[in-house]
């Protein structure tokens, strides 16, 4: 009987022994590969850093690639010189950069690009460097389409895609555009944006559409004033002729729907009454083409 407890105890130890020898070498392949992986995660830290100094040096720090000079094309308002105070004054969180100092490489051209498309009066810009010291800027300014103002005064202008900017002074303005007058808030124009005002866009559609149709001879026109009605949904147009205008020679008053689809009809039924006063050799001063039938129309 105490021979086979001598047999259980020794089986029980060698089964023991060979446990802990099973843990110890698990705890080894552990500290191996544990090892292992923290060598190559230095590694790869190493030859980033490595990567990154030498970037550094061949490229972000390199005095090669500093900014030299800006080549641009004066526009309207904004010169090479003007363009270079602008830049220096911006700081570097909005893209700003200064000649001699700012490594052309490091600067966040989309960053910079954004902050010139704040300035209302800017339509669009093209930024790009001419390495190894040269930044190319190309502005676009928005080009006037009308006057905008309230009962009393202008406040800003309009662009053929419904923009509104300021009038910083009075450089390339035609002072013969139109007016368009009677606007809503007119004071608080949302300046470098597109105007929600569907009827002050309907005023801009109304001018884009006689800058492109084709005119009746002897007839032609181009806008002078449009006051917004926003009670009767409709535009109130003065038109003044374009050289001699034997049908109204001292302008005309027309009143067009503000929808686009129904101002589109009423221009056909404007050029067809022009075509008769034409013919008949007689004179217009109003006519209301708002009505699709009996247009009211006075000579």
């Amino acid at each position: 009987m105490a021979s086979n407890k001598t047999v259980v105890q020794v089986v029980t130890d060698e089964s023991k022994g060979r446990n802990n020898m099973a843990i110890q070498r698990g705890r080894r392949m552990v500290v191996r590969w544990g090892l292992f992986i923290l060598s190559i995660l230095l590694l790869v830290m190493l030859v980033l850093w490595g990567l990154g100094r030498l970037n550094s040096f061949l490229f972000n720090e390199n005095p090669h690639f500093v900014f030299r000079e800006i080549q641009f094309e004066d526009t309207t308002h904004f010169t090479s010189r003007s363009i270079q105070t602008y830049l220096e004054e911006l700081g570097e969180e909005k893209g700003g950069c200064v000649i001699g100092r700012t490594n052309l490489l490091t600067l966040d051209l989309n960053k910079l690009r954004k902050t010139f498309l704040e300035i209302p009066i800017v339509e669009n810009v093209e930024i790009r460097h001419i390495l190894p010291g040269t930044l190319d800027i190309r502005i676009k300014e928005r080009t006037p389409l009308a006057f905008v103002s309230n009962a009393q005064a202008v406040t800003g202008f309009i662009d053929a895609q419904g923009f509104v900017f300021p009038r910083y002074d009075n450089k390339g303005i035609d002072e013969n555009l139109p007016y368009i007058t009677g606007v809503q808030n007119a004071d608080y124009l949302p300046m470098g944006t597109k105007s929600e005002d569907k009827y002050l866009l309907s005023a801009v559609d109304f001018i884009n559409e006689v800058n492109i149709r084709p005119q009746i001879d002897g007839a032609a026109f181009t806008p002078y004033v449009i006051r917004i009605n926003y009670e009767r949904e409709r535009l109130e147009c003065n038109l003044k002729p374009l050289f001699s205008n034997p049908i109204f020679p001292k302008g005309l008053l027309i009143l067009i729907p503000c929808d686009k689809e129904k101002m589109l009809e009423a221009f056909e039924r404007l050029d067809a009454i022009l075509k008769i006063k034409l013919k008949e050799g007689s004179t217009l001063s109003f006519a209301d083409i708002t009505l699709q039938y009996n247009v009211n129309t006075k000579d």
